[in-house]
């Protein structure tokens, strides 16, 4: 596999980790179309503009312009004003094959060509009569197509309701068709005394005809078919039946037949005309797919702001700032109230601009007391943002540019912690100090862990020295009390804990910056019933050093 490709595939994997594509999905889920959902679903964490929409509109679109889009279309959903996207449906491969000359569409592709630029037409209107309120919006006016004289003409030619070409559309086609009922009707009272004449002498096995290879034949009895003279044109799976196209019916039939290929050569004639006047818009229709997937897209990462309860995120340079942070599929699971946010601060201080609260952070804490989930709540709101989406943060939420995510979440540990999965857990820190991207964001769960801690403490703190030096945005966990000592005495890097209920001997998910944590593993111990002399050995063995630390 080339390089390239491998380095595709581990940020693929980082994001995964994150849980970063299942959230696209429950965006995706929002749109109204097909085209919307193929958008959301290819968005990626580094902001890069459409470059046909880019070339539509002459101008290179910023991340701020997209969240004016959102801001807008975010009160437009609450003021339960949406866009129109009603009817809408993909296209399929209907607009290329459209482009051979000679090509022809089928009624139901034509009608779906009317809905789209029928929908544009809405959605230019709707646009523009709120030319305050979507003021952000107003650039796709001069983009969206207008071809009312096409769409006419496909919705008089074409029934809405069954997709077939109308007996209007022409007037050979609606002579054909009344010569073709005549024909029939005509061909049914010469049936209606061909049955009552077999019949009455029990020939027929019941007293009704069939159509078979469009020619009308009747049910004869296996053993009366040389009384009914004519076209043999198959058998019963049984036998037992003949279906037989009398004497008398063949040139009736012959000219039904005949009647009905011409009346399908006009259809053909009538449904390749309208595949030519598609032809001649095909740069309106590609506008049209291009501007309702774009708008789709914005409209549903507004619909999930409001879902979330998400602000609009600011990105600049030397500020991780994350205010009442949730993870998205956590609010999408349990509602905004049930979910317990996360604020960090890193980089400059806000309130002081001469002072750094530094870039790292070590989080300390009991095991499922929320450590990991904070890392990924960090993780995947900057990469939300940076793709152009709301993540559930509050008011005042900034994120530095990022080029790259590296996160490291267990899932390559074993439950031994055997050599293997240690190893492997080197690996990937060795990828993040080979990485040559200024601006990354490393989360590191457990960091050093399944390992002598006697080894793997330093070799966190020499990683945690490297990330300070190199000016990484770091969050580690641990349950080392070596790195708490090291997080306290060391510039850029920060101690944090998750809140723990010393009383109920259960987590509360509250992050505490600044504040170091501990693992509560002995007083767990004693609740759960350990026996009292073996917790108190253990109490002493840990000592006055690890006391001190925790």
């Amino acid at each position: 596999m080339p390089n390239i490709e491998i380095k595709e595939a581990k940020r693929r994997a980082a994001l995964t980790a994150l849980d970063y594509d299942a959230v696209l999905e429950a965006i995706a889920a929002l749109c109204l179309t097909n085209y919307g959902k193929e958008r959301i679903l290819g968005l990626y964490p580094s902001f890069v503009a459409d470059s046909i929409w880019s070339q539509r509109i002459d101008n290179v679109d910023t991340l701020d312009d997209e969240f004016d889009r959102i801001d807008a279309l975010t009160k437009s959903v609450q003021r339960d004003q949406p866009l129109p996207f009603a009817g809408v449906r993909d296209l399929g491969d209907s607009v290329a094959r459209s482009s051979m000359p000679g090509s022809r569409l089928e009624g139901h592709e034509l009608l779906d060509i009317a809905q789209i630029l029928t929908a544009c037409n809405n959605l230019h209107k709707h646009i523009s009569n709120r030319s305050d309120e979507l003021a952000p919006l107003q650039v796709f006016t001069d983009v969206l197509p207008s071809v009312p004289d096409l769409v006419r003409q496909i919705e008089k030619m074409i029934s809405v309701r069954t997709g077939q070409v109308v007996d209007s559309a022409s007037p050979e086609l609606r002579r054909l068709r009344r010569a073709i009922e005549s024909s029939i009707a005509s061909m049914r009272h010469k049936l209606d005394d061909l049955i009552r004449k077999y019949g009455d002498s029990s020939d027929l096995v019941d007293s009704s005809f069939s159509v078979r290879d469009d020619r009308y034949v009747l049910a004869v009895k296996s053993n009366s078919r040389n009384r009914v003279h004519g076209i043999i044109h198959g058998f019963s799976a049984s036998g037992n039946t003949v279906f037989i196209e009398p004497d008398a019916l063949v040139v009736a039939g012959n000219e039904i037949r005949r009647l009905g290929e011409d009346e399908a050569e006009e259809v053909r004639r009538i449904l390749t005309e309208l595949t030519d006047g598609v032809r001649e818009h095909l740069d309106e229709l590609k506008d049209a797919v291009l501007c309702v997937g774009i708008l789709d897209s914005i409209q549903a990462r507004a619909k999930f702001a409001v879902q979330v309860g998400g602000m609009r995120p600011k990105v600049r340079s030397g500020m991780l700032r994350l205010v009442e942070a949730r993870h998205p599929l956590l609010v999408l699971r349990k509602g905004i109230d049930e979910t317990i946010p996360l604020t960090i601060n890193l980089g400059d201080d806000p309130d002081d601009p001469d002072k750094s609260l530094g870039r790292s952070f070590v989080i300390t804490g009991p095991n499922a007391g929320g450590k990991t989930v904070s890392l990924k709540t960090v993780g995947l709101c900057t990469a939300l943002i940076h793709a152009g989406i709301w993540p559930p943060t509050g008011d005042g939420t900034i994120v530095p540019p990022l080029d790259e995510w590296h996160v490291i979440i267990g899932d390559e540990q074993s439950l031994d912690g055997d050599l293997s999965s240690f190893t492997g857990h080197i690996e990937k820190l060795k990828a993040i100090t080979n990485s040559p991207a200024p601006n990354k964001l490393v989360l590191v769960d457990e960091i050093a862990s399944g390992t002598d801690p006697a080894e793997g403490g330093p070799l966190a703190e020499s990683f945690m020295e490297m990330a300070v030096e190199r000016g990484w945005w770091t969050l580690v966990t641990t349950h080392m009390g070596e790195l708490k000592a090291f997080a306290h005495k060391t510039d850029g890097v920060r101690n944090g804990s998750m809140q723990f209920n010393r009383e109920a001997l259960s987590p509360t998910y509250v992050f505490q910056p600044d504040l170091p944590g501990s693992s509560y593993a002995l007083e767990i111990a004693s609740r759960v019933g350990l026996p009292k002399k073996l917790v108190k050995r253990a109490r002493d063995l840990a000592g006055v050093k690890q006391a001190r630390l925790e």
